[in-house]
C-alpha cells in the first residue's frame, strides 16, 4: 500500500506518495469501508491509541500523518497538499495536539 510506504519514508519521494493517497485512504476509513487486509498493513505503522480508542482508524491515520511530518521533517506547507478537504484538515490539526512535536509543527505557518 502506498500510504504505508510513504509513512515509512520510502525513497525516492515518500511525501509524494502520501500526497497522492492519504486523503483517499482516510475517506475509505471514514466511510468504514477499508478492507481488513489493507488495515492489516497500516495497523503496525500508524500510532496506537488508548485501548478504548484504538478502533478509530481515522484518528490513527491522522496522527500517523503528523508523526511522519515531524519525524521526517517534511515542510509544513505540504500538509495542505496531503489533505485538501477542509474538514479533514481541521481534524488533522486537532489530532496533531496528541503527537509528540505535532503541536509545534502545526503552529508553524502554512
Amino acid at each position: 500500500m502506498l500510504l504505508a510506504l510513504g509513512f515509512q519514508n520510502a525513497p525516492p519521494d515518500s511525501l509524494a506518495l502520501v500526497e497522492e493517497c492519504f486523503e483517499r485512504v482516510h475517506q475509505v476509513a471514514w466511510d468504514d469501508a477499508m478492507p481488513e487486509d489493507d488495515w492489516f498493513i497500516l495497523d503496525p505503522i500508524v500510532p496506537h491509541l488508548w485501548w478504548h480508542r484504538d478502533w478509530d482508524k481515522c484518528e490513527r491515520l491522522r496522527r500517523g500523518l503528523i508523526e511522519a511530518f515531524v519525524k521526517f521533517r517534511w515542510p509544513i506547507v505540504k500538509l495542505a497538499d496531503c489533505v485538501k478537504n477542509d474538514e479533514f484538515l481541521s481534524r488533522v490539526i486537532e489530532s496533531a495536539k496528541h503527537v509528540d512535536g505535532g503541536k509545534e509543527l502545526v503552529s508553524q505557518k502554512f
